[in-house]
């Protein structure tokens, strides 16, 4: 039997991002969450993927395709 899917809603993301005191780890936190990444995706990024003009990250996913992700002004401002 199939499961339903739980999602997050505002105030659970704020909770998440409040409680996270590293700068790092936010950062990380809200390039993930806002990205839509995977765990390697985050990982395997470069100064070079960001622009921060069109507020986008530039993405190496599974299979080596390439994406291009688009990040919060927020989210932005803190990488």
């Amino acid at each position: 039997m199939n499961t339903i899917p739980h999602f997050f809603d505002e105030n659970d993301i704020a909770k998440l991002f409040s409680v996270c005191h590293n700068l790092k780890h936010l950062a990380m936190l809200q390039t993930l969450f806002y990205g839509c990444l995977r765990a390697s995706e985050l990982c395997s990024l470069d100064d070079s993927d960001l622009d921060l003009k069109s507020l986008s990250l530039r993405v190496e996913g599974k299979g080596g395709k390439e994406a291009i992700v688009y990040i919060t002004d927020d989210c932005a401002k803190i990488l």
